[in-house]
């Protein structure tokens, strides 16, 4: 869980054998999503500022071995589309009623297919909507398209991570402090805000 755009508000961050997406806590909308592949064995999202810019990341393994018997969508089937604010937010220029709309894949980010959208989506037209194109093994690092996410620490050292047991500079704590800020597999954002979660 992470606080992705500030709002006090944890968003929930998942991911299946075939994407990974941002849910939102309170609604459970998949408000972002991007196409990998994992068994689901080892790999997990962290969410850290790996490159020191001040927003967050999500940093995802994928597996080595992929399905190709056509297990994965093509395009995500839950996912309405890439959110905008202003029409300067998407690749086409053109952003309606919240979501970059489209006429063909060239008016979408890299990873994202121009497809219709999901019923009950206000607006009109296609949007870009996330695409499974096969796999890519190995480490990959997700950002917002404009790097709005909020800020968090740019240290996430292992599996077992919580926050109060590594320094920002990797120094390892010799003893550790227990407290409000202890969530498993939580991030915190850099302003230690604390953010409650809303379950549904």
């Amino acid at each position: 869980m992470f606080d992705f755009n500030a709002d006090g508000r944890a968003e929930v961050v998942y991911g299946d054998e075939c994407f990974v997406r941002v849910y939102d806590g309170r609604n459970g909308e998949a408000v972002f999503s991007q196409g990998h592949f994992s068994y689901t064995w080892l790999e997990y999202i962290t969410i850290a500022d790996p490159d020191g810019d001040g927003s967050a990341e999500m940093i995802v393994g994928s597996s080595d071995q992929c399905r190709t018997d056509g297990y994965c969508p093509a395009i995500d089937p839950i996912h309405a589309g890439v959110a905008c604010e202003t029409n300067e937010d998407c690749v086409s220029g053109s952003c309606d009623q919240g979501y970059c709309r489209c006429t063909n894949d060239a008016e979408c980010p890299a990873t994202y297919s121009c497809a219709g959208a999901l019923e009950g989506t206000p607006g009109t037209g296609d949007v870009c909507r996330a695409q499974h194109a096969g796999c890519h093994a190995g480490i990959r690092v997700f950002r917002d398209n404009r790097d709005r996410w909020a800020s968090s620490r740019t240290i996430w050292n292992q599996h077992a991570y919580h926050v109060t047991n590594v320094e920002d500079d990797g120094t390892i704590v010799g003893s550790i402090e227990r407290g409000d800020r202890e969530s498993v597999r939580r991030g915190v954002d850099a302003l230690e805000v604390l953010m409650t979660p809303e379950v549904i």
